[in-house]
């Protein structure tokens, strides 16, 4: 049971990466829906066994995690191929099912693809004989260090080589011997990541895009029957902001994030990292992103008009601190990561109607901005409780970054 999600994304549940993720981002459930969950003994459900909305449930998985081992899935080649790169990210993991470790590998597909698969648990036999052949290395016994184990190398694949294993998040639940659910959801499920490089883009593009148009229809079909299901396990906990995510709503919504250069606001997925300067510290995301307004899934309900044509958003980094936002009221908002409408936008400013913040109704923030040979550099100005209250602030080219109201980005991913 697979969920497609869109490559380039910036929001949850699609992605974990606010200034866009180039990469094709699908989840492997282990159980299809909530008729192959079972209701937990003694948690206080009706008792019957059957997994009912509000009950307690699990994936039975017998002792051991048996049936769950004897599913997780194979990554092959889809033709023939080199492996050109193997690397160990992380040593054995707790946090995943049998406490596998880390593993990444690369391979050149021809001349101008290659493909770069990530979170694997382990490395299938098939492949793990040709790299002992090649390099005397056993990847079953390798613990580290962690790091490129080789690079440049050129092992020999055949089309339908099993490659690999990804990682799954599945936990035993305690107390209920046999019963695995996967971290913070239900089902356990398998992190399946990939990207494909196209060496003429110089980066990573869409793979749905070098499919058969017919077939990247029907992906793009399931995606969207995906995200309207109301019991979709990916997007049914996050359907209160249906809004944000619903405007990616596109497998492919762009070939490439090239440009990654400065020529606009928009450039690289719209993707941004605060970057460093003096007095400043490198804590902060910002993106503004095009709503998909072909996707069959896009409401013009969900926005504050039909010319509403892209959200902003604005983040803080891991481990950071939220926001401490003064709002009209006098109050404070401290989001960690907030979603807003751009209602105007200009060539040189920003309108945002900032939603679901914390705060009673949605802020108006006006921003102004300029782009120049070492990025983006926006002045954000006063909350307002109206569009026709938000000022806007006056921003000098010379005006240095103060990590307070004037921040500057560029595109490198430091966060």
């Amino acid at each position: 049971h697979v969920s497609i999600g869109p490559f380039g994304a910036h929001f949850q549940p699609l992605s974990g990466d606010p200034i866009g993720d180039a990469k094709s981002n699908l989840i492997g459930w282990f159980a299809g829906d909530s008729t192959e969950l079972a209701e937990l003994s003694g948690t206080g459900g009706n008792g019957d066994g059957n997994c009912d909305n509000g009950e307690s449930c699990g994936l039975w998985a017998g002792p051991g995690g048996d049936l769950i081992r004897d599913r997780i899935p194979t990554y092959i080649a889809p033709v023939a191929a080199s492996l050109t790169r193997l690397r160990l990210n992380n040593g054995p993991d707790a946090t995943y099912f049998d406490s596998v470790p880390h593993w990444e590998i690369d391979m050149a597909l021809n001349s101008r693809y290659s493909l770069r698969i990530g979170h694997l648990g382990g490395i299938a036999p098939t492949l793990r004989d040709k790299i002992l052949a090649a390099t005397g290395i056993d990847t079953d016994g390798y613990t580290g260090p962690a790091g490129d184990v080789f690079t440049g190398a050129a092992i020999n694949l055949d089309a339908g080589d099993a490659l690999a294993f990804p990682q799954v998040f599945a936990q035993e639940i305690p107390g209920q011997p046999g019963y695995y659910r996967g971290g913070h959801l239900i089902s356990p499920w398998v992190q399946m990541e990939f990207t494909v490089a196209d060496h003429q883009e110089d980066g990573e593009v869409c793979v749905f895009d070098l499919m058969a148009p017919a077939q990247k229809d029907d992906i793009q079909a399931a995606m969207a029957a995906d995200m309207a299901n109301p019991e979709s396990q990916r997007y049914s906990a996050f359907a209160s902001s249906q809004w944000v995510w619903r405007a990616e709503g596109l497998v492919c919504p762009v070939y490439s994030p090239k440009p990654d250069d400065f020529s606009n606001i928009h450039t690289r997925l719209g993707g941004w990292t605060e970057r460093p300067e003096i007095g400043t510290t490198v804590n902060e995301l910002f993106a503004i992103v095009r709503i998909e307004k072909a996707a069959s899934i896009y409401d013009v309900a969900n926005y504050d008009s039909a010319t509403v044509e892209h959200l902003a958003m604005r983040a803080v980094g891991p481990g950071i601190p939220g926001f401490s936002w003064t709002m009209p009221d006098g109050t404070l908002a401290t989001p960690f990561i907030a979603v807003g409408e751009v209602i105007e936008e200009s060539a040189d400013s920003l309108l945002i109607k900032w939603r679901d913040i914390g705060w009673s109704a949605p802020a108006y923030q006006r921003a102004a901005f300029l782009l120049d040979n070492q990025g983006l550099k926006i002045k954000w100005g006063d909350f307002a409780d109206s569009a026709i209250g938000a000022s806007l602030p006056t921003l000098d080219a010379s005006e240095p970054c103060n990590d307070s109201e004037t921040l500057c980005y560029d595109h490198q991913a430091r966060l």
